[in-house]
Formats: structure tokens, sequence, C-alpha cells
């Protein structure tokens, strides 16, 4: 037990400067962050991003993809997303009739049924094709998307509850936006859609029905899990494998999952739905933490961030016996390393991100405030949520949750979740589907005549959700270190090829080599009083040079 206590303190201990600058250097050999370096701040401020080279206004100074992410299971309604890349994938057909069929409004105005999804064959759900090298994809053109992807060191969404930011706020503009256009007039309220024709979804669906223009905006082909679950899709081959390699074997409810407990899985992905999806990204921190810790000497770099070859590993790649897996220590090559040391390895890359005990990281409600005994007792509900969530996972994972006890603490659990809590960036993709409308909507008025007829009916049954993103919570390795100030030089937008779910910081002005390397958490063009309210949530008082003048002017 003693062990386990001090592996379970080293987890969750601030890494040393020295533990840091070695991480993040060999982050660096992965073309990740090229033109950055994260060192102290100082001050007591903790890490920061600063520029190694000068970035000119508008270049991309940081293109990141995430270390774990998960869509929010709402959200799959609405986008049908490569689970590791989150480019959209099919058709354009095919994402409106899924939208349609999945959450179509009767009559009364309310949702019909939700069919299942293994009723959609995957086999239809084919736009172009995709190979193994088209990860990343092309072909949606985004009107300069900006993504609700904003927040560094501090909380992009409340893990308990919704996310609250304004679109501005998350970059969520665009660039004809900004000129004052307006877009497809659809009805305000959802309750006066006019439900699509029965048929005319199952044709979207089938493929049997191919609309105007659609062919402008191709999206890769469908390709199973692996293990032949219904929760996964993905856009090539190589994203399936990467993801499954990755973390997902371990997550898989399908019939060739390796997880330990599929039932005992299926009670835990039920929970986190009804719950929080923040425990689907905290399970794929457990899950990646443990196939690293199978292996003898995991690279200090996941494989699937260096594009597919593990950076400043040590005896790299060589797995570990199945003794080592039941608890006991295992030898190969002369090498021999207990699994709790393998698990520290393991657990490396998830140490740099700044973490927090998740039910005292949360903000408390407003209306709580000043109300001592209603925020014991809401803090009190969180734990026991994390706990609850903990067991269900803790059984899914059998016989690896004793071996790597530790990783499956309540003191480690929690800050897992508190470090999506304090670093989160809200993962967000443009949808084609509103590019599609928009395409329509740019049409001369004799073209529009002749579509029009096809989709008007289509955009009328949609309502507003034609709009509707991709979303879900995200842990980004260089993003998180980006810092807090009410006068960035740098802010999150996506641009017409950023069509997946890397993070992009683009420069607001000209950055210096040496300067720091900030973002606005919140709304920077709000009054002094305003933004240092907003930034009491984040556990801090902004004291960058915008605010120290506004200071002594309020």
């Amino acid at each position: 037990m003693e062990k386990m206590d001090r592996v379970v303190a080293k987890m969750v201990e601030t890494p040393s400067p020295q533990r840091m600058q070695r991480f993040y250097s060999a982050l660096k050999v992965t073309g990740i962050g090229e033109g950055l370096v994260v060192r102290d701040v100082g001050e007591g401020k903790g890490k920061g991003i600063f520029a190694s080279k000068t970035f000119e206004e508008g270049d991309p100074v940081l293109i990141e993809p995430p270390l774990v992410a998960a869509q929010d299971t709402a959200n799959k309604v609405d986008a049908l997303v490569c689970a590791h890349c989150f480019q959209y994938v099919g058709s354009i057909e095919l994402q409106i009739g899924r939208r349609l069929s999945l959450n179509q409004p009767q009559a009364s105005g309310r949702p019909a049924e939700t069919p299942e999804a293994e009723t959609l064959d995957l086999d239809k759900r084919s736009g172009s094709e995709a190979s193994d090298d088209e990860v990343t994809g092309s072909g949606q053109g985004t009107n300069g998307f900006g993504s609700r992807e904003v927040t560094g060191s501090g909380q992009g969404t409340n893990g308990f509850g919704s996310r609250e930011a304004i679109d501005k706020v998350n970059g969520l503009e665009t660039e004809l936006d900004e000129e004052g256009e307006h877009y497809c007039e659809v009805d305000e309220s959802d309750d006066e859609r006019i439900p699509a024709p029965p048929e005319t979804v199952t044709a979207l669906l089938d493929g049997t029905l191919k609309l105007p223009l659609s062919e402008q905006i191709p999206l890769p082909a469908v390709v199973e899990c692996l293990g032949g679950c219904s929760e996964n899709v993905y856009c090539s081959d190589t994203c399936a494998s990467i993801s499954w390699e990755a973390h997902h074997k371990l997550l898989c409810a399908g019939p060739r999952s390796e997880a330990a407990d599929t039932e005992a899985l299926r009670g835990f992905r039920d929970f986190a739905d009804g719950s929080n999806n923040i425990f689907h990204a905290a399970a794929q921190v457990v899950a990646a933490t443990v196939l690293r810790a199978r292996k003898v000497g995991a690279p200090i770099i996941p494989e699937h961030l260096a594009g597919g070859v593990g950076i400043g590993s040590e005896g790299r790649g060589r797995r570990r016996s199945s003794r080592a897996v039941t608890g006991g220590r295992a030898s190969e090559g002369g090498d021999e390393i207990s699994d709790l040391d393998a698990l520290l390895r393991a657990w490396e890359p998830f140490s740099m991100g700044w973490k927090g005990v998740w039910w005292e990281s949360v903000a408390c409600p407003p209306e709580m405030e000043g109300r001592p005994e209603e925020e014991a007792e809401f803090r009190a509900s969180i734990r026991e949520l994390c706990d609850g969530s903990l067991q269900l996972l803790r059984a899914a994972f059998g016989r690896e949750a004793e071996t790597y006890r530790p990783l499956f603490s309540l003191e480690v659990y929690s800050r897992i979740i508190g470090m999506f809590e304090l670093n989160n960036l809200a993962l967000v993709v443009q949808s084609p589907v509103e590019n599609y409308f928009l395409a329509i909507d740019e049409l001369s008025e004799d073209e529009k005549r002749k579509v029009e007829p096809v989709t008007k009916p289509l955009l009328d049954a949609l309502g507003r959700s034609y709009s509707a993103h991709c979303e879900g919570t995200a842990f980004y390795m260089l993003q998180s270190c980006a810092n807090h100030s009410c006068a960035p030089n740098a802010r999150a937008f996506k641009r017409e090829q950023d069509v997946n779910g890397h993070a992009v910081l683009l420069a607001n002005r000209r950055i210096e080599v040496g300067e720091e390397v900030t973002i606005s958490y919140i709304d920077e063009s709000d009054s002094y009083i305003d933004r240092q309210r907003a930034l009491a949530d984040y556990g801090f008082v902004c004291r960058c040079l915008r605010c120290l003048t506004d200071s002594l002017n309020d």
C-alpha cells in the first residue's frame, strides 16, 4: 500500500521543470508546435508558450491534434464524424438524412422516436472515397469559420453543465458574418419545423436521392470500427487503426472488443451519457495509459501524435508479458520493470496537464454564492457522481484495474476530470451541411428556383439545427499551456482548410521571438469589472497590462 501511495503522489504532483522541458522538447520533434517553446513564465504563473520565431498577423501559430477527445453524446444526432480526427464523413445526403431521422419533429413538435444506430446500413453511408493518407481531408469549405476553441489553462466548459461562452469568444464567427451578411433564414422555433416526408428521409439515408450541388462538398466514406461497435465510425482505415491502438480497443463494446467486461463497459457508457460527457474523455485517458503501460519503455510522446513513431522511448515498443498485466514483474531482453513503474512512464503525457480535484475545480452556480451549506452539498454531489463513474470503469477494466490500482484511485481519477475542467478546449468542427445550404443561398435567383423545390423543404425540416456543428471535449498538450490576456496576441480561429478537430491558433498581430503567446478565455470586449468577474471562475485575477490600465480608469 505504501508503494501505491507513493505512485499516486507522483501521478498528481506538478512535474519538475526538468521533466517538463524533457517532455516538451520531445513533443517538438514530432513537428507539433514548430516555432514555439514551453517554459516557466515566472512570478508563480506556471508554464506558458513562447515564440521561438516571428509570426506575422494572420499566421497559424499552432495547429495541434488532441491528445484525447470525445464527441458529446447528444451531438452525435447532428454530426456523423470520424471518432479520431472528427472530420465529417459519408455524404451531405447522409448527414441531412440522419438529422431528420434521429431528430425529426412530429406534428406535435416533439422529436420522433430515435431509431437504433445499428439500423443504418454502413455500406450505404459512403460519399467520396478516402485513402489512408487523406485523414485530414479537404473539400469542406468553411467560409473562414471560427471554432468554439478558445480556452487555454482555464475552464473551456463547465464540466458539470453547459458551455456558456458567447459565439464571439469561441471564435464562432465567419469573415462574411463580420460584414453583416445573413444567411439561410429559417423558422426561429423548432416547434414550427415542417417534418420531411418519410420517403424523402429514407432516400437520403440509402443514397437513392442525390441533392443538387452536393458533389461540390465531398466527404470521405464511412469506415467501421475495428471492434465492430456502432458507437464509432471513421474517415479512413488509418484513423480507425490509430484510435483502436491508442485507446478504443479497451473502450469498444463491439463483438471484437478487447475490453475485460463489455457489459460493465456499457453500464459505464450509459452512466456517462446520462450524467456527464466528460467521463468519456476521462475513460480515454485511463485506457490510453493502460495500453502504454503494457509496453516496456513506452515512448514519452504517444505514437498517434508522432506519426506512428514513438518519440523519446527507452527500449520502445516491447510488449510486456501477460504476467506483468496480471500484477507481476516482466523481463524481456534483459529489461525488468514493475507494473507501477510502467504506469508512471505511461502517465507522463497526462502528468503535464494542470490538474485539480474535479469537485473543487468546478465553478459553483452563481445562485449558491454566499451559501456555504448549499455549495458544500453541490460539491459533495459531484464527488458522488465521480465515484459512481469510477466504480463502473473499474468493473469494465477487470484485473487491470487492480494491476494499475493508482490509476483507478479516486485521487487520480478526480484529477483526470479536473484536468479537463481546468485545461479543456471545446472541440468544434463546422458542419458541411451548413456550408451546403450557404452554397445554395449564394446561387443566382434563376438557379435557386431550380433547386429550392428539393432543398427548401429540407431546410425547413431541419430548422435552426441546419447549422449545428460537431461539438465535444478535448485536451491539447500545447494549447493547454496558453495563458490568458485581455489583449491577446493570438486567437482560436479555423480557416477553410481546418476541417478536423485540431486546435488552431492564429496571430492577432506580429509576434516577436521570445514573446509569450496568449489567448483570451473570455469576451475581451467586456468592461474591466465584467472581465474580472468572468475570470474569477478560472481561479485567478488578471493583471495583464490592459487590466492594470483599466483598473486605474474604472
